[in-house]
């Protein structure tokens, strides 16, 4: 997991001028799939809209978390006991971030709020 984080993320840091929407057609003619569907057509138009700057910052964000990853398994793997500390902060954090967020949803035409 960790491997293909770091490798997702050097390619887009260069690939920052790349059409990922044709890219994204190619792959689902690939396997398949029809891009003009209504799904995969929103999927291919979002990719096609995408700036340097957004890929960019999904680039940094898939390198940060493949070198937690990694650091974090190796960590596991050679029983280091700071590793185990790594794990329990990083899910915690994770947990955390997910909890806090609030999410409307209507019933019988009202609004409810979870938090």
């Amino acid at each position: 997991m960790a491997c293909c984080l770091l490798a997702a993320g050097v390619y887009l840091l260069f690939h920052l001028n790349s059409d990922f929407g044709r890219l994204g057609e190619r792959v689902m003619r690939a396997i398949e799939l029809d891009p003009r569907r209504p799904f995969f057509h929103r999927i291919v138009a979002y990719l096609h809209h995408l700036h340097a700057s957004e890929l960019r910052v999904a680039a940094i964000v898939a390198i940060g978390y493949g070198v937690l990853e990694l650091v974090e398994g190796t960590g596991l793997w050679l029983d280091q006991l700071w590793a185990e500390y790594l794990t329990v902060i990083a899910t915690s954090l994770l947990l955390r971030s997910s909890s806090t967020s609030s999410c409307t949803v209507r019933v019988s035409g009202r609004p409810l709020e979870l938090s």
